[in-house]
C-alpha cells in the first residue's frame, strides 16, 4: 500500500481492483484493495490470480524516474505469485523445490523496493 501511495498509483490500483469483471471461478471484489482488513481463503485465492495483472495495469506508462522502482516492484510481485503457485502443487520434486527456492530468493532480492 505504501509503495502505491508513494508512487501516486493507489487510486488507479483501487479503481482497477473493483472494476475487474467476474468470470468463471473468479468473483469480483466488492471493496477497493486499500479498504480490505481481512482476507477470506477464497479472497486470497482470487488475489493470487489477479494481483500480478492488477499491478501491471496500475504501473503502465511510468515516468522516467519511476521505471526502475516499478520494474523491481513488478518482479517482486511476480516472484511472490510464482512461489505461491508452485507451493500449491500436491507433490513436490527436486525441480519444484528448486523453483520455489529460486522464486523466494528473487522475491527477497526485490522486496526492498517496498521499504
Amino acid at each position: 500500500m505504501s509503495f502505491l501511495e508513494q508512487q501516486f498509483r493507489i487510486n488507479k490500483f483501487n479503481q482497477f481492483w473493483v472494476t475487474m469483471p467476474a468470470y468463471p471461478g473468479f468473483a469480483r471484489f466488492n471493496e477497493p484493495y486499500s479498504r480490505v482488513m481481512e482476507w477470506s481463503d477464497n479472497e486470497m485465492v482470487a488475489l493470487r490470480r489477479v494481483i500480478g495483472t492488477s499491478f501491471v495495469v496500475t504501473h503502465l506508462n511510468p515516468l522516467v524516474s519511476q521505471r526502475t522502482p516499478f520494474t523491481e516492484a513488478l518482479l517482486c510481485v511476480k516472484n511472490f505469485v510464482y512461489f505461491h503457485l508452485v507451493a500449491q502443487c500436491q507433490y513436490h520434486t527436486e525441480a519444484t523445490i528448486e523453483s520455489m527456492e529460486h522464486y523466494l530468493k528473487e522475491f527477497q532480492h526485490q522486496r526492498d523496493v517496498f521499504s
